[in-house]
């Protein structure tokens, strides 16, 4: 943002406050907008910075795995599930001082046996792709519009999760826990991913496909994304 830009900005911000001598209390009011002014110019800067030549790489080597029909042979056997690691993960349990990539890392480290991580990897999705992964929700907009909301705001992260023994899907949706973080698990434990890193439904860390179908489908959307950062 140009130095002009910020000014407007300021003093749009400043316009905003109460007709009043200006106390220490309108200053850091002002100190925190233009906080969250430089936060979003950041992170707008982040998502168009140009990739290096490791990182596309990187990425081609993922979507072409993504693509790979021994890959899908695995999804089709039930061995391979989709899932992925929601933004704003920070926000997602009440007390917590782990950063979004700290708390991703503990979330790869909790996946347990006898799932896998076979790869993950961190992406970008606009709201207007973010309606089409959640499409089936469009019959209510009153949650429609707040998913694809949330899921806009931040980084998301891929996984790709393996069982050797099969039944990946099921196995992964075990693990995650139930939509509402406050409830136990069909087995009636409440050690699952959603209970131990968040409270709410809206924020509860993880997605998981829920049939086989919707694993390729889904591994199709991430590869798409993907493709997208090229």
């Amino acid at each position: 943002m140009s130095d002009k830009g910020l000014h407007d900005k300021v003093t749009e911000a400043a316009q905003g406050l109460p007709v009043s001598p200006l106390g220490r209390e309108h200053i850091n009011s002002v100190l925190e907008r233009i906080g969250s002014i430089e936060k979003a110019t950041e992170e707008a800067v982040f998502r168009v910075l140009p990739l290096h030549d490791q990182d596309r790489v990187r990425l081609q080597n993922m979507i072409d795995f993504l693509k790979n029909p021994e890959l899908l042979r695995l999804v089709d056997e039930g061995h391979v599930t989709f899932g992925m690691i929601k933004p704003r993960t920070h926000e997602a349990k009440s007390g917590t001082t782990a950063t979004d990539s700290e708390i991703a890392q503990q979330v790869h480290e909790a996946v347990s046996e006898p799932l896998k991580v076979l790869a993950s990897q961190a992406f970008w999705i606009s709201t207007e792709e973010a309606g089409k992964f959640y499409a089936h929700l469009k019959s209510r907009p009153e949650i429609f519009d707040r998913v694809a909301g949330f899921m806009a705001s931040g980084a998301v992260t891929g996984l790709i999760l393996y069982s050797e023994v099969g039944n990946a899907v099921q196995q992964w949706r075990q693990q995650m826990g139930p939509t509402n973080p406050t409830k136990s698990s069909e087995d009636g434990t409440r050690n699952t991913l959603r209970h131990r890193f968040s409270d709410t439904m809206e924020n509860n860390v993880v997605h998981g496909s829920d049939s086989i179908e919707n694993v390729k489908v889904e591994l199709v959307f991430l590869a798409d994304q993907l493709q997208k950062m090229l």
